[in-house]
């Protein structure tokens, strides 16, 4: 008998152009043999136990059939299966964020009819056995989907445009695979070995340990939180903060009666979702071979307690996951919104460019002009989308398109005015008037900008009291909140800099 992983089903999408990975569990040593259709493209003698059989890369094709036969004369049939081009959308709630929560959802209803853009959601469960108590609702989950009017409040908001905007482009089958979980640091998506045996990284598990079953009665503790978590009224006041109505005086209230009945510090313990290494256990590993293009990334938030750490956990995350793929497949990330109360976020946001700065293969998307001041769940995910796959596009693919985002190193005085040449871009432009989010700073504190001009890619800040000074630094978006108006041609938001002129 042959079990294969669980995202072997119907209508599933594999990679083209690289090897087809095909793994699972067998009872018995075994001759596998492997057709398309009716042509048989490999074969390959297999033992008992856990197997990965690697078939030949194989081009773009669409509704194929796949089939497995062996040699004990089982058959294994697959119906409706693509072959394209497949992305990991990983993260925490703003790469989870579903569709139904996104601001022009019902709009996308109207055009989102599309068999060959497809998506599968791992299953969210935090322990092994957790399935079993059966208190998720797990419609949407462990199934691949076409994207439809029936389908599409389930998909990743920002991995359905990503996907959408690919599948224009390329004219080939496009894939989501969705393994992701709100409020989850990046030390939950890789293994505890790699945490435990780095000198600034065993700081993660050494915390957990810290607070493992904090209270003696932590397991019943913990068990009733996931009651609450997942009774109807909890779930639909989380679908109101989710939707954005987390000001609402009637939802506040809800919350607080929600809140009233959740257990009181019991810590953290095996079966915590948050733990280090436990969704690289339960959720990641389940398609850990399955044959991606590359990743898109939405994390960080849940970082803030170390923002030091995090270009140092990050890219330790990234080069685990392609060790775990064997595939150095590129990482497609997206810097933090702006966000009111995020303070350590500045911080969090300069070392996700240390990502893509040091970090092969690794891009990061701007998304300065798209914050919410107190929501942390920016409701455009349209944009996000957008721009992974505008950046996917020109440094995966190889198109010749603006996908970068400008940004400032280096800027000059000339007598009271600053000026910067802005790189990644020929033209930058000020949308709605007055430039937003750029700050002077000197020895004095804050210099008022008078007035700002723009000629191709160079900005000039002018002021009537700088010539004299002699601290200078220009901080841009250097706030936990801002709006961003500065843009290239490409209509990309300038990410965050700050310049110190001497």
């Amino acid at each position: 008998m042959l079990i294969l992983a669980d995202i072997f089903q119907d209508n599933m999408v594999f990679q083209r152009h690289k090897p087809i990975n095909i793994f699972g569990i067998a009872d018995t040593d075994q001759h596998l043999k492997f057709y398309l259709e009716k042509e048989l493209i490999f074969e390959d003698d297999i033992k008992k136990g856990e197997f990965t059989v690697s078939l030949p890369a194989q081009e773009a094709r669409e509704n194929v059939c796949f089939r497995i036969e062996s040699s004990t004369g089982e058959r294994l049939h697959f119906r409706n299966v693509d072959i394209g081009e497949v992305w990991l959308a990983g993260g925490q709630s703003n790469m989870e964020f579903l569709m139904k929560y996104e601001e022009i959802y019902e709009y996308e209803l109207i055009y989102c009819e599309d068999d060959h853009l497809r998506f599968y959601n791992v299953p969210q469960y935090s322990f092994f056995g957790e399935e079993h108590e059966k208190f998720k609702d797990n419609n949407g989950y462990n199934k691949w989907h076409n994207a439809g009017r029936e389908n599409l409040w389930c998909f990743s908001a920002a991995g359905y445009y990503h996907a959408k905007y690919l599948r224009a482009e390329l004219g080939v089958p496009v894939a989501i695979l969705g393994c992701n979980w709100g409020g989850t640091s990046a030390s939950a998506w890789m293994d505890t070995e790699t945490l435990k045996t780095d000198s600034d990284l065993f700081v993660y598990c050494d915390d957990f340990e810290k607070n493992e079953n904090l209270s003696p009665d932590y397991a019943d503790k913990e068990y009733r939180n996931r009651r609450i978590s997942n009774m109807k009224f909890t779930r639909r006041i989380n679908d109101c903060l989710l939707y954005g109505y987390g000001e609402s005086p009637i939802v506040k209230a809800s919350c607080n009666v929600i809140n009233a009945f959740r257990p009181k510090d019991i810590g953290l313990g095996w079966q915590s979702f948050q733990r280090p290494g436990g969704l690289y256990s339960t959720m990641l590993k389940k398609i850990i071979g399955y044959g991606v293009k590359g990743v898109i990334w939405y994390q960080g938030e849940s970082d803030d307690h170390y923002p030091h750490l995090y270009s140092k956990l990050f890219s330790k995350m990234i080069e685990r996951w392609r060790a775990y793929w064997n595939d150095d497949f590129p990482f497609l990330f997206v810097q933090l919104a702006p966000y009111e109360p995020g303070k350590n976020f500045v911080e969090l946001r300069r070392q996700q460019e240390l990502v893509e700065e040091n970090v092969k293969d690794a891009y990061m998307v701007s998304i300065g002009d798209i914050g919410m001041k107190t929501d942390i769940h920016p409701k455009n995910k349209h944009d996000i989308g957008y721009r992974l796959a505008l950046k996917a596009l020109g440094k995966v693919y190889g198109e010749d398109v603006v996908c970068d985002a400008p940004y400032a190193d280096t800027a000059e005085l000339l007598g009271n005015n600053i000026v910067l040449h802005l790189n990644d871009c020929e033209e930058i432009f000020i949308s709605g008037g007055a430039l937003n989010a750029m700050r002077i700073i000197t020895e004095d504190g804050p210099v008022k900008i008078q007035s700002c001009a723009v000629d191709g890619n160079t900005l000039t800040l002018k002021t009537n009291c700088l010539s004299k000074k002699k601290q200078i630094s220009v901080e841009f978006a250097w706030t936990p909140y801002h709006e961003v108006n500065l843009y290239n041609e490409a209509g990309l938001p300038a990410k965050p800099f700050r310049i110190e002129i001497r």
